[in-house]
Order: C-alpha cells, then structure tokens, then sequence
C-alpha cells in the first residue's frame, strides 16, 4: 500500500470514528415516489423518506464518502457510444443503514438503464426524473460489489455499482451534492443526480465503532501484503 493510499484510509477511519462519536445532526427529510416504466426492471411505487450523499455537505447521519470513475461496462442497455458510463464506489460513514437506494437523475438529465422515475412529490411535484434500483437482481444489476447479500447498507460498508449512457451537461460523472434536493428540486448547480432511500434501522454506536475497527484492520492487513 502506497503512503498516499494508507494516508486516505486513516483519514476516512477517522472520519467514521468522528461520525460515530459526534451528536446526530438532523437529517433533510425528503418525500419521494417511484413510478414504473418497466424499461428495465420492474418494481412495486416506493416511498422515500431519506437522500443519501457526499459527506462535504450532507448531515453526518446521511453521509457517504463517494467518488467515480469511468468504466467500459453497459448494462442493460447498448452503449450509445458517448463517454458518459461510470463505476460509484460509495462508503457509508453514517451511524444508521439504508435500504430502498435508488439513483435518480437531477432534472434536465438522462440515464440508459433506468427502471422507471422519481419525483420530489413535496417540492417539485409532477416532474419526474430518470431513476433505477441499487440492486443486484433482475436484468438490470448495477451494484457490481460491496454488498453482504441483504442489500442494506450498512454502516462502514462500500458499494461499488454501474451507471449507464448517463447523459448531462458537460458528460460529466455523478456528483450528490443536493441535501433535501433531488429530481426536480435539485438546486445545486454542481449536482447531477441524488441516491434516495429509506432507513432500516438506528444501531447502537458499538456497531458504528465495529465498522470503523474493521475498516482499520483490513487496512493493516493490506500493508502487511507490500
């Protein structure tokens, strides 16, 4: 392990220490709807409560460290030959875990591998936006790595998934950036999309501290293979 690269996992062990130890702040609540389209899996209206997003300015119980990068992988649909499909590595150093995650495009942008839409049905109602399941199943399968298999994330967990032909001003990657603000309420002009979900439960801060132990050891055992 590189200096730089053991230097940035003490950093983020940190942060989630921090996390864990700080009062709660306030979340945004949000009230969000998912609509069906069928295009590439079909899912069942959903309600959402909560957005999750770049720990920079989200509250601490609903931030994640996140960042992209472009990838040559296309699913469930063909690749419109545009440089515009990316790889989100997210890591949770929030104290609660998340189920529900679906991405949705800010207003005015597109993704391919959409299931259906969303909209902000408290503060933009009617506009709704392109949207797919953080999922493993079905046709449409984003989420490449990361997940234990009960598709709740978890505090201290790291998801890896896909977004497809993700069309938007300047082709750039996927940025969240909006507390409160996703689909059509969106208001940051440096953001492009919105990861909303709902809450699965509250853990103890023990299970906080447990996930930032064993980000610390699988850190020491990376350097003890150089």
């Amino acid at each position: 392990m590189s200096h730089s690269t053991l230097h940035a996992s003490n950093r983020l062990i940190a942060l989630l220490v921090v996390t864990c130890l700080a009062s709660p702040a306030m979340a945004v609540p949000i009230s969000g709807l998912y609509t069906d389209l069928t295009d590439c899996d079909s899912h069942p209206a959903i309600t959402f409560e909560e957005e999750i997003g770049d720990l920079a300015v989200f509250p601490v119980d609903e931030a994640i460290f996140v960042g992209s990068m472009p990838t040559s992988i296309v699913i469930c649909v063909g690749d419109d030959g545009v440089p515009n499909d990316w790889e989100v590595r997210m890591t949770n150093v929030s104290s609660n875990s998340f189920v529900d995650l679906f991405f949705v495009a800010d207003d005015g942008n597109g993704v391919g591998n959409r299931d259906g839409l969303i909209e902000d049905v408290a503060n933009a109602p009617g506009i709704r936006n392109d949207a797919f399941r953080i999922d493993n199943i079905g046709l449409n399968q984003p989420l490449i790595g990361g997940d234990d298999g009960d598709l709740v994330f978890e505090p201290g967990e790291s998801w890896t998934f896909l977004v497809s032909n993700f069309t938007n001003v300047g082709s750039m990657p996927p940025s969240f950036l909006s507390p409160g603000g996703f689909a059509g309420s969106s208001t940051d002009p440096l953001s492009n999309a919105s990861i909303v979900a709902n809450l699965a439960k509250i853990p103890e801060p023990s299970t906080c501290l447990l996930a930032a132990f064993a980000l610390g050891m699988a850190a020491m055992r990376r350097r003890q293979f150089i």
